[in-house]
C-alpha cells in the first residue's frame, strides 16, 4: 500500500462553542507517515494555544500555558472551585475571570456539569 497523504484534525472547547483546525500533508518518497502525523498534531496544537493566546494579550490579559498547568499550584485552587459550583453556567462565570478559561482541563470540567436550563 502506499500513502500518499496525512491529515489530522482536532475539536477544540472554547466556552459554549468549538473550534475544529485541520492540516493536510502530501506524502514524498521516504517520509514516514507516523512521523508526518505526530508533526501535524503538533502543528494543530501549537496553532491552538499560541493564536487563543495571541487574542488573549490583544485583549489584554493573559492566560496561564496549558503545558505547565500540571505544575502549578494554583490550578489544584482552581479544580476544588470549581468542583464546588452545581450548575455548567456558574462554574463558567467563575472560570471566565481566572488565567484558567482557556485550558482543557478546565472546559472539561464544566462541560460534566448540568445545565440550569436542563430538565430534571
Amino acid at each position: 500500500m502506499r500513502i500518499i497523504k496525512a491529515a489530522f484534525s482536532k475539536t477544540f472547547p472554547i466556552t459554549q462553542y468549538y473550534e475544529k483546525i485541520y492540516l493536510e500533508a502530501e506524502l514524498n518518497d521516504g517520509d514516514d507517515a507516523r512521523q508526518v502525523l505526530y508533526d501535524l498534531k503538533k502543528q494543530v496544537n501549537t496553532f491552538f494555544y499560541e493564536s487563543n493566546a495571541a487574542a488573549e494579550k490583544q485583549m489584554g490579559t493573559q492566560v496561564k500555558e496549558v503545558t505547565t498547568i500540571e505544575e502549578d499550584k494554583d490550578w489544584e485552587k482552581v479544580k476544588l472551585q470549581l468542583a464546588g459550583f452545581k450548575y455548567k453556567e456558574d462554574a463558567e462565570m467563575f472560570l471566565a475571570v481566572t488565567d484558567y478559561r482557556m485550558t482543557i482541563e478546565a472546559k472539561q470540567i464544566i462541560n460534566s456539569k448540568p445545565s440550569k436550563n436542563e430538565k430534571k
